[in-house]
Parts: C-alpha cells; sequence; structure tokens
C-alpha cells in the first residue's frame, strides 16, 4: 500500500523494506531535506530506455546524462525521478541489496523500459524484487489519438484492450497498468508490486501536471539504501 506521510508531505510504499529509504515527493515537499546533493543521482530523463549501472560515487552528474533508469548496490547513492504525469518507478531487492528507479511517460513505456530495468538489476531473482509504481497521469485524463494510439496497439496487442479504454468516442491509456503489465511479464509477483491510487492530473493540492498546466515544475522520487 502507498500512504501518504504527513509529516514529511511524500507518498512512501509500505512494501518496500525498512532497509531501504524511499519515498514520493509531492508540490509540498520532495522528502530528500537530510540527502547531500553529492549523493543524488539526477538521471537527465530523454524518454529513452537507456539505463545506468552505477558502480562508484565519483562522478554521479555525468552518470545521469541520457538515461531514464538507474540501478545500483551502492549504499551511499540516492536514485531519483522527476516526473509531472510520467510513471515513476522504484525497485529495491532486499536479498541482493539493489536499487532502481526509472521515469517512462509513453515513449519509455513504448519502449519497454520497465522490463528492462528489471533484466539490468544483475544478480537479483526476479521473485525478490519489490517494486511501487508512483504518482502518475490516470485513463481518467490520459487521452491519446492517432499514430501514438496505433504505436500502442501494435506494440501491446496482448494488452491493447485491458490498457486502452473507450469513451465517448475517444481513447484512454492507463499508462500505470501497461507498466504493471510489463513488470509481470519479467516474472515480478504482482504481490510485489505496489500501485499508487490517485492521478496525478486530477489532483492539483499535491502534484504537478503536464496534462493539466503544461508546467515544467515536477515531482521528486527517490530510493537510497541505508
Amino acid at each position: 500500500m502507498i500512504v501518504f506521510d504527513p509529516q514529511r508531505s511524500i507518498y512512501v510504499s509500505s512494501k518496500i523494506s525498512n532497509a531501504f529509504v524511499s519515498g514520493f515527493g509531492t508540490k509540498l515537499s520532495d522528502g530528500m531535506e537530510n540527502v547531500p546533493l553529492e549523493r543524488r543521482l539526477r538521471m537527465e530523463q530523454i524518454h529513452s530506455d537507456r539505463i545506468v549501472v552505477i558502480q562508484t560515487m565519483d562522478n554521479l552528474a555525468m552518470d545521469g546524462k541520457g538515461v531514464d533508469g538507474a540501478v545500483t548496490g551502492l549504499a551511499p547513492a540516492t536514485l531519483t525521478v522527476r516526473s509531472a504525469d510520467c510513471v515513476p518507478l522504484l525497485f529495491a531487492d532486499e536479498i541482493a541489496g539493489i536499487i532502481g528507479a526509472s521515469h517512462q511517460g509513453w515513449r519509455g513505456a513504448l519502449l519497454k523500459l520497465p522490463e528492462k530495468m528489471v533484466k539490468t538489476m544483475k544478480g537479483s531473482d526476479p521473485a525478490d524484487i519489490v517494486v511501487a509504481i508512483g504518482p502518475a497521469i490516470g485513463s481518467c485524463c490520459y487521452e491519446i489519438w492517432g499514430d501514438r494510439l496505433e504505436d500502442f496497439r501494435k506494440t501491446f496487442p496482448d494488452y491493447s484492450d485491458r490498457v486502452i479504454l473507450i469513451r465517448k468516442g475517444k481513447s484512454y491509456l492507463n499508462l500505470a497498468h501497461l507498466v504493471y503489465l510489463q513488470l509481470v511479464a519479467v516474472q515480478i509477483l504482482p504481490d510485489n508490486i505496489d500501485h499508487f491510487p490517485f492521478c496525478t492530473s486530477c489532483d492539483k493540492e499535491h502534484f504537478y501536471s503536464y496534462n493539466r498546466d503544461r508546467t515544467k515544475q515536477t515531482m521528486v522520487s527517490f530510493i537510497s539504501k541505508i
């Protein structure tokens, strides 16, 4: 379950072990007041399927260039994701001591970034990985059409009826559910996947939304090893 922490004004997943510190930031707080900047990996987030494996703390600023996903086993590193409708994912494997974070909008979902993140977590058994799906735009608000709609239907023929909803002749995408289905496809256990229950575009009090406001402001999600 993902619940609101009123003391820090962030959302946290109860499925992610206390061996990690994690959270989904809001408009009110990013929850990282005590995390030094030099410990934070800030991904460039170019809507790609590129993933970096962080092996040293030497140059986190450069490690984030041109990527939308990151994996590490380093205890000092904090992986961060910025979003304002796209889906932030946080990965944690307590057994292997590996964490991950990724950013997927519609392009990242089409490129199957969630699946590639799991495959990049070398040394992890998918059955041991817990994934929290963070605040994102819902199918209530995310209308798609034209080439983008057809790309999703062609790329995910087995999923399209479950993730594309038709209302009054318009098509809406359930991006978070598509991400969930991709995770299950690479053997992440359904019971190990946490779901965020609200739509960023609907909840103006807590979340920025590009779909709603065309804003460049973002929330920050994060995960680190203690």
